[in-house]
């Protein structure tokens, strides 16, 4: 039995042998698989976290962008309101002008805007100044060496101040309001930079 026994112990000692064998192979394999994922792993972090700080400096661009065309919305809003308050306070001091120089100022429109003919139909606020103003706009056209061929309208327009100017089927828009608007066209960008420079 003694031939048996030293056999099995020689069977066993090289199975041991190959089953450390196997088992350090095994290890071995395990480490290097280990350090490939860790390498995979890292790799997989530094790209999303190089990923999440371009995200994030793109957003912040973003961000920027739209604060800074929203102060540019807010500005322009806001020059605008100035605008229209100071023609909204042009618009009063016409208005409240005292009477005469009010009637010279509608007299020098009808004579700018009339070759000597023509209907003048008031607003309705301005209709008790009519005589007067006929006389002074037929005075500024004779000045100015054209006929003095204005007539007066007893019919009144829907317009807040000034007057329309009739001619045969031409119509001119002497309203305060028209006059404004069409001096804010061409001074909007005069007044703007007096205002805002």
């Amino acid at each position: 039995m003694d031939g048996i026994e030293k056999i099995i112990e020689r069977i066993n000692a090289a199975a041991a042998e190959e089953c450390a064998a196997i088992a350090q192979k095994a290890e071995s394999d395990c480490a290097a698989i280990r350090s490939e994922y860790e390498k995979k792993l890292q790799a997989a972090y530094e790209s999303a976290i190089e990923k999440g700080e371009k995200e994030i400096g793109l957003d912040a661009e973003r961000m920027l962008r739209t604060a800074r065309l929203d102060a540019r919305k807010e500005l322009l809003l806001a020059k605008q309101n100035v605008l229209d308050t100071a023609f909204q306070t042009a618009k009063e001091k016409l208005l409240n002008l005292p009477e005469d120089q009010y009637i010279a100022w509608l007299a020098s429109l009808a004579c700018k805007a009339s070759d000597g003919s023509g209907e003048i139909i008031l607003s309705a606020r301005d209709k008790e100044l009519g005589e007067k103003l006929l006389a002074k706009a037929n005075e500024a056209l004779i000045a100015k060496g054209k006929q003095a061929g204005l007539k007066l309208s007893n019919e009144t327009r829907n317009i807040d101040a000034g007057f329309i100017l009739l001619d045969g089927r031409t119509e001119v828009n002497c309203s305060v309001s028209s006059i404004l608007e069409d001096s804010r066209q061409a001074m909007a960008a005069k007044v703007a930079e007096k205002l805002f420079d």
